[in-house]
């Protein structure tokens, strides 16, 4: 596991899990960031991207100032992504959680997808 400082108004990190053959990217509360996408690249057999989107763009301003990520910052990371790993989404505040997925259906080209509750993930 390697942690990453990643960009949040309170100090916070990002973790690569990789076993020297496979592995996936996860970031908990954060804004747009380079270090984790900078850190990942060149890794092989990455999977998955877990991230965060807490707010829907409308409220962009709001993420900007608490560096959270809305589905228009995540269409950015996606340029810095290594590789095409799908993105996983969680923490969408509940009471955004349609218009997040709304969102985030219309970037990615079906890359792109809010985890849910009790579903159980392979990749």
């Amino acid at each position: 596991m390697t942690p990453v400082q990643v960009n949040h108004s309170v100090p916070t990190t990002g973790f690569i899990v990789h076993d020297g053959s496979s592995g996936v990217i996860y970031s908990g509360d954060t804004g747009p960031t380079e270090a984790l996408w900078h850190t990942a690249r060149g890794l092989q057999g990455l999977r998955a991207v877990i991230l965060e989107c807490a707010f829907p763009n409308r409220l962009g301003p709001l993420a900007e100032v608490a560096k959270h990520l809305t589905p228009a910052l995540i269409r950015r990371e996606l340029d810095k992504l290594p590789g095409n790993l799908p993105v996983l989404i969680y923490h969408a505040k509940p009471q955004f959680h349609e218009e997040i997925a709304e969102e985030l259906e219309r970037i990615g080209g079906g890359r792109v997808s809010i985890l849910e509750q009790d579903r159980t993930y392979a990749v």
